[in-house]
């Protein structure tokens, strides 16, 4: 799997070696706590985590472009009245980060 860390590694002529994958995002902390690992993750989950868990942040050591964040969902729910209620909360949400 590669992603926008692999494409900046790529410009140094690095690479980097990944041990583990998870669908669920919001378990990486948790895994990283358990593990002699690190990972690249948007600060302010980052920052959430960190004091609970005992981790230490820092800045990447490399230059890493900015991500996109999509919000995808199945054409019935289109009209969908409380689908659309949340599909317009999430994006004042990010609009205020």
């Amino acid at each position: 799997m590669r992603g926008f860390v692999d494409d900046a590694l790529d410009e140094l002529g690095l690479h980097r070696t990944i041990a583990l994958t998870t669908p669920r995002f919001l378990t990486v902390p948790h895994l990283v706590a358990q593990a002699p690992v690190i990972v690249t993750m948007g600060a302010r989950l980052a920052r959430r985590f960190a004091a609970d868990l005992g981790l230490s942040l820092s800045p990447p050591p490399v230059k890493v472009k900015d991500v996109t964040v999509s919000l995808l969902w199945h054409a019935s729910y289109d009209h969908d009245p409380a689908h659309v209620w949340m599909r317009d909360q999430l994006v004042q949400l990010v609009g205020e980060l």
